[in-house]
């Protein structure tokens, strides 16, 4: 069985590797749509994390969590195994906007769920991977910031040859 670090280090090389390119592309799309800009930057390499923090220093950022791990072991063998991966955007509006806040969580929000549509099978032993739900977190405000989370939750299915 491929442990759940193993996926998380996957998702984490898929996301870091495409995420600029899908938020360059949704920036235009959307600011051309609306006729006003709002800038869309991936986060830094330092700023993608493969476990829990207390705080988040640095915006935006991105967190791919461990949930838990579902597996079928028929006659004492691991075949089916279930990941259920959390993926955390952290976003930031420094306009003192809230829209533009809110705005910049669901284009992340869809570039992360395009990467997952793009990148179904991971290191070519991941049977699926996909999206089950998204929470958009409430916004809280420091001064002018206006910060919001939001929760990609995943799954990612692998089939070990018996």
């Amino acid at each position: 069985m491929k442990h759940i670090e193993y996926a998380l280090l996957d998702i984490k090389t898929a996301i870091t590797d495409h995420l600029q390119t899908k938020l360059t592309a949704i920036q235009t799309e959307m600011n051309t749509l609306e006729g006003f800009t709002i800038t869309l930057t991936a986060p830094i390499s330092t700023a993608y994390y493969i476990h829990e923090l207390a705080a988040i220093d640095q915006m935006p950022a991105i967190q791919i969590i461990a949930d838990n791990t579902n597996v079928d072991i028929p006659g004492g063998k691991w075949n089916d195994v279930e990941h259920k991966i959390i993926v955390v955007c952290h976003v930031v509006a420094t306009e003192g906007r809230e829209d533009y806040c809110a705005k910049r969580a669901m284009r992340f929000s869809r570039a992360i769920n395009e990467i997952i549509l793009d990148h179904r099978t991971i290191d070519g032993s991941y049977m699926n991977w996909y999206a089950t739900s998204v929470d958009y977190k409430p916004m809280m405000t420091n001064g002018n910031d206006m910060k919001q989370e939001v929760w990609i939750n995943t799954v990612v299915k692998m089939i070990e040859n018996a």
